[in-house]
């Protein structure tokens, strides 16, 4: 379906795992040493409510999350469950830090599944176009329907670029 169990930045391997976060379980990237195989650094990320009534949210099952292997920049994309809004966020995964974090409008939710593998440049999704400028995804517009927009993020700022939305599109 596009995605990929691990992918290599410079000298490390990326993984996909499941870590776990106060007792529950959430996504984290993990960076291993191609050569010697130990763990590196691990990025973990996480989407706080703005207002600290709600528990942060973590990558989960239906986050998308995409690396570009020759720059190692990534961006993930997943939602908040009780508030029902999107995190947007860029890392450098050489350095381990977040570049920007971003929230979408209320309302948009991730539209289809990436069952815990993470896109790359030479693995393409089917719900997603994705360059180092921008990403071209699918989200729900209304979440108990399945009725879908087409989203352009700019990913220098996070910002919306366009949103194409047709009732009839499901």
């Amino acid at each position: 379906h596009g995605q990929v169990a691990f992918a290599l930045v410079g000298d490390m391997v990326v993984v996909l795992d499941d870590v776990d976060v106060d007792g529950s379980t959430a996504k984290a990237l993990k960076f291993y040493d191609a050569e010697t195989g130990e763990e590196r650094q691990q990025i973990v990320p996480a989407c706080p409510d703005v207002e600290q009534f709600f528990p942060d949210d973590y990558l989960s099952h239906n986050s998308q999350t995409f690396l570009d292997e020759t720059t190692g920049e990534l961006v993930f994309l997943f939602g908040t469950t009780f508030v029902h809004q999107m995190c947007l966020q860029k890392w450098d995964a050489l350095s381990g830090e977040m570049v920007w974090e971003t929230r979408l409008p209320e309302g948009i939710l991730p539209h289809t599944s990436t069952q815990g593998g993470f896109f790359t440049e030479s693995s393409f999704s089917p719900s997603a176009a994705y360059t180092p400028e921008y990403l071209l995804t699918t989200l729900a517009i209304e979440p108990e329907s399945s009725k879908a927009s087409v989203v352009k993020l700019d990913l220098s700022n996070g910002e919306i670029a366009f949103q194409l939305t047709d009732q009839d599109y499901e």
